[in-house]
């Protein structure tokens, strides 16, 4: 009895705790229907704000980098232009060009083979020196010929010869010999008396033993320099001018004109033949070869070198000197 009794409270007693709980669970607010629910702000999305700036930034730059690139491609076409040579025969092209051009606000060229740069507001001084021809060479221009001494009497022995030998600069006979004062300086004589240029103190005598020949050089010019070879001598005249005589080896076997040719091909020449030796002496008196009859394996080359006035003023001596040369 107990035990079914026990068993019948307990029964009871759990019976209302589930209906109790089921009816919790079950039993629904009746505003339910009508209640707003919200959500919490951490969980909305930010409204996105607008890029307007952003794209205006990027189109700008891109417009930029348009523009800088159609200049770079304009300019390049534009210098092809000038350093390409014309094409037709009736367009002038100076081989130097100073381009001073007013630059287009950059923009894409145009492919029109006549092309010239659209008009702009934005002035782009561009400097551009384009030298399309090579530097020009340093001018090859002979010097200026030189000019004649002075010659009063027209004797044409030239007044500074004249001085230099002591005769008149206005009578082309000094001593009234019958010869003329040239005629008597080339030949080793004094135009104001009967003496010899030696006898008359107005030449000396030069003599090089180690060559072998001598020569008359005017006494007031002084001795002459030598080599260390005595292979030339060097005669200083006053004023800067000098005559020169060198001894040269003959190794072509040429004859006197050939060497001259050689020499001189531009120079006139005449033919002296004086104290056995063969003499070719230019046209101006400036420079001779003389080849001695004895020995022809070598010559001398007599020359006149001017000083910086270029004037010609002892021609004349040079061909006494050369005239007076002779074998010792």
């Amino acid at each position: 009895m107990f035990g079914i009794d026990s068993k019948s409270k307990k029964s009871k007693v759990k019976a209302p705790k589930r209906s109790r709980r089921k009816s919790e669970m079950t039993t629904l607010p009746p505003d339910l229907d009508r209640r707003i629910h919200v959500m919490p702000k951490e969980f909305y999305q930010r409204v996105k704000q607008s890029n307007t700036k952003l794209m205006v930034i990027l189109i700008v730059v891109v417009v930029v980098l348009a523009l800088v690139f159609g200049f770079g491609f304009w300019l390049t076409q534009t210098l092809r232009q000038v350093n390409t040579p014309p094409t037709t025969p009736t367009q002038n092209v100076t081989s130097e060009v100073n381009a001073n051009t007013q630059l287009p606000n950059v923009s894409p060229p145009v492919t029109n083979t006549n092309q010239s740069p659209p008009p702009s507001n934005i002035n782009v001084n561009a400097n551009l020196n384009i030298n399309a021809s090579p530097p020009t060479p340093p001018s090859t221009a002979a010097p200026p010929s030189p000019t004649l001494g002075n010659d009063i009497d027209a004797d044409d022995l030239l007044d500074p010869e004249e001085v230099l030998f002591g005769s008149s600069r206005n009578n082309s006979d000094t001593d009234g010999d019958g010869f003329s004062d040239i005629e008597e300086v080339l030949n080793g004589y004094d135009p104001s008396s009967s003496q010899d240029l030696v006898s008359a103190g107005l030449v000396n005598v030069f003599q090089n033993e180690t060559i072998g020949y001598q020569v008359l050089i005017p006494k007031s010019w002084g001795a002459p320099r030598r080599s260390s070879s005595d292979r030339l001598i060097i005669v200083i005249i006053p004023g800067g001018s000098k005559i020169e005589i060198q001894v040269r080896d003959n190794t072509t076997n040429l004859t006197p004109a050939g060497l001259f040719f050689n020499l001189l091909p531009q120079s006139k020449s005449q033919q002296l033949s004086i104290n056995n030796n063969t003499i070719l002496l230019s046209s101006d008196k400036l420079n001779a070869i003389i080849m001695p009859a004895e020995n022809s394996s070598s010559y001398y080359f007599v020359t006149y070198t001017l000083g910086t006035d270029n004037v010609i003023s002892y021609p004349n001596v040079l061909e006494m000197m050369v005239r007076s040369l002779k074998s010792i």
